[in-house]
């Protein structure tokens, strides 16, 4: 779970005083900087928003896999208003869950939206209170240790990499993590404890 600390703030961007002229000081900015690299793993990652997720805040927000946002939230990319465009995956990543129009117009206006019509777009999973933020994350986070992390991790990489491959290469990406995980350790025992449970109701 990736969250901000207290309710004012998610993340409000990156210290525009750290950055220099010519980049200096912004090298998390970069497609292989360690922002971007080091979101990119195969376990699940839950953006709990709570207030301003704006510049790079809304850049880390879009890097997780599911986002739950708290009623304050208020979401944007502002860096046009400085000189700059987003260098942290946020012209690249958020056309991909809303429509492109909107996308555009947002990252052209460098316009703000609220939690209800981030959901509306489908930016943000899901809406809750600003005191249920929290729980709501840690009762998702809960919910999906319990599942095989090979498993969740077969997801990502097939929907991520399937995104941009023709449909005929992505169904042979899925059959090759399906059988993956089908022959793994993991599997074998769920399989036994199925068949096991689904053998005790018939007696």
């Amino acid at each position: 779970i990736i969250t901000g600390a207290g309710e004012k703030s998610f993340c409000a961007g990156m210290d525009i005083k750290s950055v220099q002229p010519d980049g200096r000081g912004n090298a998390d900015a970069r497609p292989e900087g360690t922002l971007v690299r080091g979101l990119e793993i195969g376990k699940p990652l839950i953006a709990a928003v709570n207030g301003y997720a704006l510049g790079g805040g809304l850049e880390i927000a879009l890097a997780c896999d599911i986002r739950i946002a708290s009623e304050n939230a208020v979401f944007g990319l502002p860096e046009v208003s400085l000189g700059i465009i987003p260098g942290w995956g946020g012209t690249q990543r958020l056309f991909r869950l809303i429509p492109f129009g909107k996308a555009l117009e947002l990252i052209l206006t460098g316009s703000v939206i609220d939690a209800r019509e981030a959901l509306n777009l489908h930016l943000v999973n899901k809406v809750v209170s600003g005191n249920n933020l929290m729980a709501e994350a840690k009762e998702l986070a809960r919910r999906l240790s319990g599942f095989s992390p090979l498993a969740l991790q077969a997801v990502k990489e097939a929907l991520y990499q399937g995104y941009d491959m023709t449909l005929s290469k992505g169904l042979k990406l899925e059959s090759r993590l399906s059988a993956g995980t089908m022959a793994s350790d993991e599997f074998v025992r769920s399989r036994a404890s199925f068949l096991e449970k689904k053998a005790e109701k018939k007696r």
